[in-house]
């Protein structure tokens, strides 16, 4: 989270507990939420599937961060790469 707030790292993949106080203090923008409903204490910020992005609901509760000042054109790109990934079909081999 450190990292992401000092703009050393763009984007962060973490455990909302751990994040929401600098998601708060408007240190770091929140993308997405990975849990079947919206966050209580984030309650503007949509889930992975209002997105669009099916099947990635955790059992801890997560979402994706960017430092505050991303740009939108910056965070659409990050959504629609993730939304790539993510709908990507996982590997069967061992």
């Amino acid at each position: 989270m450190q990292a992401t707030i000092g703009g050393h790292t763009p984007i962060a993949f973490t455990a909302l507990p751990s994040s929401l106080s600098a998601i708060q203090a408007g240190q770091v923008r929140a993308i997405g939420v990975a849990a079947t409903e919206r966050a209580g204490q984030i309650p503007d910020v949509p889930t992975f599937a209002e997105q669009g992005i099916r099947d990635q609901d955790a059992e801890t509760l997560t979402g994706i961060v960017a430092p505050a000042g991303t740009p939108k054109e910056i965070v659409d790109l990050l959504y629609r790469e993730i939304a790539k990934s993510v709908a990507r079909p996982t590997s069967t081999s061992a």
